[in-house]
């Protein structure tokens, strides 16, 4: 994105290099979601957060700020952990106690799975033919 080069130069100046990779634009997600054991999503600023989602159909839990729709996606405790917006030290332990904890991280991978159902299609289209009935038997004014 468009802070790609400062990303760059922080991971220079970090010394970082040699840890970190920036794989750029990717057409296989759902392999490179296979092979993560937690996904980590930093935003300060976020929709319903599309790529939260994806790592969790895929089981993988997921560990992000309080922003935008992240709450709705991850349940705290059971399927990732969000932590509050801005609070970089709680964001960090989150990250170290999955990573940490493999029976946990096993657990909140597989409810992930499950969870991630209600944003399925099949549970979108059902939900918005519940909404349709709901407006043809109200009344008009």
């Amino acid at each position: 994105g468009p802070d790609g080069a400062a990303c760059e130069h922080l991971v220079g100046s970090l010394g970082m290099v040699a840890d970190v990779v920036f794989l750029g634009h990717r057409g296989d997600v759902p392999e490179l979601l296979a092979a993560s054991d937690l996904v980590v999503m930093p935003s300060q600023s976020e929709g319903l957060g599309l790529a939260a989602i994806e790592a969790q159909a895929c089981g993988r839990p997921v560990v992000a700020y309080a922003v935008g729709g992240l709450p709705e996606v991850v349940t705290d405790g059971l399927t990732g952990r969000c932590v509050a917006a801005g609070d970089e030290p709680a964001f960090v332990a989150a990250v170290l106690e999955l990573l940490g904890d493999g029976e946990r991280l096993r657990r909140f991978g597989a409810a992930a799975a499950t969870d991630s159902a209600r944003f399925g299609l099949d549970r979108h289209v059902a939900t918005l033919l519940d909404c349709f009935r709901f407006a043809v038997g109200r009344e008009v004014r």
